[in-house]
């Protein structure tokens, strides 16, 4: 998004270009971010016990809540 943020700001009159660019965004960004979100929840457990160690292991249902919301956001 650092990357586009100049090009929206340059076209903030512009409102049609601002909601075909911004769909465009979307479209384009949602599969790489599907593809980070389900690779981090099927591997949730995994990272939770790379890092943090065996007495962490029930952080997995909030880590993997965590992934849904960056998912949307």
């Amino acid at each position: 998004m650092i990357y586009f943020l100049p090009y929206f700001v340059k076209h903030n009159n512009d409102k049609e270009w601002i909601k075909t660019n911004i769909k465009k965004l979307i479209l384009y960004s949602l599969p790489f971010y599907a593809i980070i979100t389900l690779t981090f929840i099927f591997l949730s457990k995994y990272i939770i016990l790379i890092l943090y160690g065996n007495e962490y292991i029930d952080a997995a249902m909030p880590f993997i809540l965590l992934m849904i919301g960056f998912f949307f956001t």
